[in-house]
């Protein structure tokens, strides 16, 4: 009994197998139909032939295996199941297989763009745009004429204008735009620099500060003409003017006890105040009092030194008028 149960089981089990492998090929026949163009016939001998044989392929080897009732009823209900997805894939086929005959039977379409490119005509103008771009340099030549002229007439209007300014000495003017680039170079270079203009200052730096001090010192030399006097500027403080025996004024800027805070004091002339000390050179002196005192000019004449030092007041920069003597910083 027990090896008629295996057997029995063996068989049910090959013709279960054999049941999905009809399936499996069926499907994959209708497919390949159903892409081939073949399709419509298949879907019919799907629908008549896959439920009809079911019951008498099965019922042949159940016989001959002696099967039970119950084992064919499972095996039919399996064929039931397999005939109805069978349906439904039909069903879900069916669109696509009309859609698709159609499109199958369409003949290939050969490309349209089988004729050459024309060849362009237009391009024959852009040579002649050449010939224009090459005149157009040739324009800015005459409007490279005028722009000399306004400079000799630029240059012809400063000439006039120092005599007016400086009546007594005309040669001066054109020499404080030389020496009033010399001032702030001592400002760049703080120690060396000093020692350089003090060499070359004795005749060019006189007639600069004539220059720059007429504007201001006019409108105050009526009030301090009176106190001018060579005998005021208090000479017994300072040691002589001059070796060459020619008397040069100067100010009186500052005052320090050590002759090292001299040169600090200097550059801050030159770096808050650089208008005031433009053109004018620094010198020490000693007083009588063991100070030293820091000494600007030099200065042609009294009158123009009261002058910078009215500068100087307004400025709240202590100021007076002595005479420009004194060791170079």
């Amino acid at each position: 009994m027990a090896r008629r149960r295996v057997g029995a089981s063996g068989t049910v089990r090959t013709v279960v197998s054999v049941l999905w492998i009809a399936l499996g090929g069926l499907s994959a026949y209708y497919l390949f139909t159903l892409f081939t163009g073949a399709a419509p016939a298949v879907s019919r001998t799907a629908q008549t032939a896959a439920p009809a044989p079911s019951a008498p392929t099965a019922a042949a080897p159940a016989a001959q295996a002696g099967l039970s009732a119950e084992q064919l009823g499972v095996i039919d209900a399996n064929l039931q199941t397999l005939s109805q997805h069978l349906a439904t894939l039909d069903k879900r086929l069916r669109p696509i297989e009309s859609f698709i005959g159609p499109a199958a039977k369409l003949p290939p379409s050969n490309s349209v763009s089988t004729s050459a490119p024309r060849p362009l005509v237009k391009l024959e103008p852009l040579p002649k745009a050449a010939p224009a771009v090459s005149g157009a340099p040739s324009a800015p030549a005459p409007q490279a004429e005028p722009a000399p002229a306004p400079k000799p007439e630029a240059a012809a209007e400063p000439k006039p204008a120092p005599p007016p300014v400086a009546a007594a000495a005309p040669p001066a003017p054109p020499k404080p735009a030389m020496a009033a680039p010399e001032p702030p170079k001592p400002a760049v270079a703080e120690t060396p620099a000093p020692p350089k203009p003090a060499e070359a200052a004795p005749p060019p730096p006189a007639p600069p500060v004539t220059a720059a001090a007429p504007p201001a010192a006019p409108a105050q030399t009526p009030v301090v003409e009176e106190r001018t006097d060579v005998a005021a500027l208090d000479p017994v403080a300072l040691p002589p003017a001059a070796n060459d025996g020619s008397t040069r004024y100067g100010i009186e800027i500052g005052s320090v006890e050590k002759r090292d805070e001299l040169r600090p004091l200097w550059r801050e002339y030159l770096t808050k105040h650089a208008a005031l000390v433009a053109g004018l050179q620094p010198r020490r002196v000693r007083g009588p009092d063991n100070a030293w005192r820091l000494i600007a000019g030099p200065f042609a004449n009294a009158q123009d030194a009261e002058g910078a030092c009215s500068l100087f007041k307004r400025a709240d920069r202590p100021c007076a008028a002595t005479v420009f003597a004194g060791d170079a910083l």
